[in-house]
């Protein structure tokens, strides 16, 4: 219960932090939708009792009653409005507001956290579950389940009050299937929500696969090689095994829901009898007209119950979600120096560096230590898995070395702000990100502080060779790409790669870091771009990665990571006397670039 309390304070703050007036209306309407209940067994109770009296009575005087009508008219009136306006206005305001306000304070935690976070499947999942179920949990708990819980309360206070006049006894009557029935329905529904939580990551993998038979990025593969019935069957085979077994467990759920409706079926009938007792034994404080209101309330006792009983419920389950969210604002931030200068000119040594990425015990790197003066290019090269990437992951500070250390100008890489480096380095990947935004903005998203200098961005498309496939697009640099949208516009591999090293020329950025960006390019096109790059960034320090050996010949020396370690390093011509691996893996390709005598 204690975790449940820290939850609703957590989302009450949420409320008074964004919305307060609003969250205010909505718990005054929730009391005065809870006290209407007993005022209408007041007024129902003395509606009946005047008539009567007027039956038996032929001078009674039948005006009294208007006011009670009236009464009455009102609150059958209000019950509806204030129905409408708490659930179907307030409420879904105030959601929207908070999940808004929740959402932008998820996605700004989540642009701070380590990037390690982001690789490991354990702390992927609570990043997962934090931003797709905690909404829905806050929508649910605050102020729904608030509202839903004061209005039952209110309401079955009131009914105890007026069966309490009849005798002390009466309400505990009322109240004694209360708690067992809370306690068997909390044992069981925790039980069916642990089975929930068993299907979750089947029904993730299920999602995934039906991603798949719906994505235009698949849907082509899947023609071509007529796969689509084949992933058809899986989806439906997957889905029926899954139902079959969901079905057992929603049958037990359903058999103790008909045991616990019957507990409450069984009060609602001893209190019926209870109160006819009392009318029939002549109770001072039981009238015909207490009698038939109190009976109308007791029929609606599962009412009562839910109201009490399924916020409490409900709040056992959501506290899953909440608890991913208090273990995502766990998460370490990235770490950020207090240097903000952004040198002209970039020195990089690695001293010693060892590193294993979080959760395993194999080294991908292992003692490296090399250092590449200011405005010189250096190539990494070596076969896959050897660390070239994870090396340019540890100077961007996606990942701390496990020991040793990286230094920029001869200052710890961690001395520096994290706005700093991302002012020092421009590094394009191979899986880097096409985004469906214009052409401008996909350029302009590697130096967001320029995204509004239309004189760089042209600049750095020209460098990058975009400005040849400009002409046709339809509305130049502000055409949208991508086909997620209207007018949206497919390009080649070849031309978002173009566009990908764009983003690397943006913002005039001291270090450029190049990771297989023109895998897609032939190696002849690849060639001949490096050159380019040699001309354009000659001042810049510059770090090449590539399978494709002949932008080696451009740098100024080259490193060859064998087992995690510095195997060889040299100019090009040194390491082709040297005749070892790089020798050996140059070779190997000389073919590809013969005809034009590149090699």
């Amino acid at each position: 219960m204690r975790e449940i309390f820290k939850a609703y304070k957590l989302l009450y703050g949420f409320g008074r932090k964004y919305c307060k007036l609003l969250l205010y209306k909505v718990f005054i309407l929730a009391i005065i939708a809870g006290l209407l209940a007993p005022v209408g067994i007041y007024v129902d109770k003395e509606i009946i009792n005047r008539a009567l009296l007027s039956a038996k009575f032929k001078n009674f005087d039948i005006t009294s009653l208007i006011p009670l009508f009236i009464a009455f008219a009102i609150i059958a009136l209000l019950k509806q409005f204030l129905s409408d306006l708490s659930y179907g206005y307030y409420s879904q305001k105030f959601q929207l507001v908070i999940r808004t306000k929740v959402r932008g304070e998820l996605l700004e935690k989540a642009s701070k956290i380590k990037y390690e976070y982001f690789e490991d499947e354990k702390t992927v999942e609570i990043i997962d579950r934090t931003f797709n179920d905690f909404d829905n949990s806050v929508r649910l708990l605050f102020p729904m389940y608030v509202v839903y819980f004061l209005t039952s309360s209110i309401s079955l206070v009131g009914f105890i009050v007026f069966t309490a006049k009849q005798a002390w006894w009466v309400p505990l009557v009322l109240l004694l299937p209360f708690f067992p029935y809370l306690f068997l329905q909390y044992i069981k529904r925790y039980d069916f929500y642990n089975v929930i939580e068993k299907y979750w990551k089947k029904d993730r993998i299920n999602d995934i696969l039906a991603g798949y038979l719906k994505s235009r990025n698949y849907i082509r593969e899947q023609r071509i090689f007529n796969s689509f019935n084949y992933l058809i069957d899986i989806y439906e085979q997957r889905i029926i095994k899954r139902n079959k077994e969901f079905e057992k467990e929603y049958k037990k759920y359903w058999k103790d829901n008909l045991i616990y409706n019957l507990i409450i079926d069984i009060t609602i009938v001893i209190n019926l009898l209870i109160q006819l007792y009392m009318l029939l034994t002549n109770n001072p404080n039981t009238s015909i007209g207490l009698f038939i209101a109190l009976s109308g309330q007791i029929l609606g006792l599962k009412g009562f119950y839910s109201g009490l009983i399924i916020p409490i419920l409900s709040s056992v389950r959501q506290m899953r979600y909440i608890n991913f969210y208090y273990k995502f604002y766990e998460f370490e931030n990235t770490k950020s120096g207090s240097i903000n200068i952004v040198p002209k000119e970039i020195e990089i040594e690695f001293r010693d560096v060892y590193f294993k990425y979080p959760g395993t015990d194999k080294y991908i790197l292992n003692g490296v230590s090399f250092k590449i003066p200011k405005g010189k290019k250096i190539s990494l090269v070596g076969a896959n898995g050897e660390g070239k990437t994870t090396l340019i992951k540890l100077l961007l500070g996606l990942f701390e070395p496990t020991s040793g250390h990286i230094l920029l100008n001869n200052r710890l890489l961690e001395d520096y702000s994290e706005k700093a480096r991302c002012n020092i380095f421009a590094p394009i990947f191979q899986d880097f990100y096409k985004y469906s935004l214009s052409l401008k903005e996909n350029i302009a998203v590697g130096s967001i502080d320029n995204i509004d200098n239309y004189k760089m961005i042209c600049e750095a498309a020209e460098s990058a060779g975009v400005t040849q496939f400009l002409d046709k697009l339809p509305n130049n640099y502000d055409s949208q790409l991508n086909r997620d949208f209207t007018e949206g516009v497919d390009l080649s591999g070849g031309q978002w790669q173009r566009i990908a090293l764009a983003r690397a020329f943006m913002g005039n950025k001291p270090c450029i870091l190049l990771d297989e960006p023109t895998s897609q390019l032939d190696p002849m096109a690849e060639a001949k771009l490096y050159e380019e790059f040699s001309n354009i960034i000659k001042s810049k320090t510059s770090i090449f990665i590539t399978h494709r050996l002949a932008s080696t010949k451009i740098t100024d020396k080259i490193f060859v990571l064998k087992d995690g370690k510095i195997e060889e390093e040299g100019s090009h011509d040194e390491l082709m006397a040297h005749m070892g691996i790089y020798y050996d893996m140059f070779n190997s390709q000389r073919s590809w670039y013969k005809e034009e005598n590149i090699c």
